[in-house]
């Protein structure tokens, strides 16, 4: 049987819901009550600073932008050849 990454999340919470049940059951300190509403922000701000890290370190290849840049040329004189005629490009200024 595979364990997926639902399992894994799911068995997380289980522990963490015992774990925060236990503590509030032996005292009613502030803290405690609020865990899983302070659980909640910081699995936020984790998730939020993760999609950050990615977005900014989102991985470029070189290759396949040439082999892109290549296959539109050849597909712009196919299209030259066949009588189409493009739009002009607007020059950037």
């Amino acid at each position: 049987m595979k364990i997926t990454q639902f399992h894994k999340w799911l068995t997380f919470l289980i522990i963490f819901i015992v774990f925060w049940l236990v503590l509030k059951s032996q005292n009613q300190n502030h803290f405690i009550v609020f865990l899983p509403i302070y659980a909640i922000i910081a699995f936020g701000l984790y998730s939020l600073g993760f999609i950050l890290w990615r977005v900014t370190h989102f991985p470029t290849c070189d290759d396949a932008t040439e082999k892109l840049r290549e296959d539109i040329k050849e597909a712009e004189e196919d299209l030259k050849k066949r009588g189409y005629k493009a739009p002009q490009k607007k020059k950037e200024k």
